[in-house]
């Protein structure tokens, strides 16, 4: 029996802290154009951003290559998709930085950033969707199954003892 009540004991400390963690953050970038490490050209005067969450306001900055911030306005477009609107198209091949900061309406506030290459030969911008993490979901999985196995036996061990005391108690043998 203190091996069940070690083993459950494992199972919760082992489950609670990740039971919580999710794999994907809230309010966060879904897809952007240009997009992350995207090489573009043709005339850029707009960065488009997409989130995961509905967005109630956003803001940031756009730095050029060489460290100057671009004059910008950060507008929201729909529930989930940002415009930052270039006062000028870009023009100086080299990395740009999107810094941009988000809140959501669930409350959470998000600042990420990101960057793209401009050379005025490549291709125009496309709509790019950053990788998913791929983070431990298996884990999770994993660490919830062997709760729940764990939990049944420790119930399944408990009916059963609660069983043996209800159970009408035989007399010694008599000798």
């Amino acid at each position: 029996m203190n091996r069940l009540r070690s083993a459950i004991a494992l199972a919760v400390v082992a489950f609670v802290p990740v039971a919580g963690c999710s794999g994907e953050e809230q309010g966060g970038l879904e897809g952007a154009s240009p997009g992350p490490d995207a090489v573009v050209g043709g005339e850029v005067v707009e960065i488009v951003l997409f989130y995961d969450d509905i967005i109630v306001a956003v803001d940031g900055s756009v730095t050029g290559p060489d460290g100057t911030e671009l004059a910008a306005e950060y507008l929201i477009d729909t529930d989930i998709r940002a415009v930052v609107e270039l006062d000028e198209p870009l023009s100086a091949p080299g990395q740009y930085e999107v810094r941009h900061v988000v809140d959501a309406v669930d409350g959470d506030r998000v600042e990420e950033r990101f960057s793209f290459t401009f050379e005025p030969d490549a291709p125009a911008p496309q709509l790019v969707f950053p990788p998913e993490e791929s983070g431990w979901p298996w884990l999770l999985w994993l660490i919830g199954v062997i709760g729940l196995v764990v939990i049944g036996v420790a119930g399944w061990q408990l009916l059963r003892s609660m069983a043996r005391l209800r159970a009408p108690s035989e007399p010694p043998p008599a000798e």
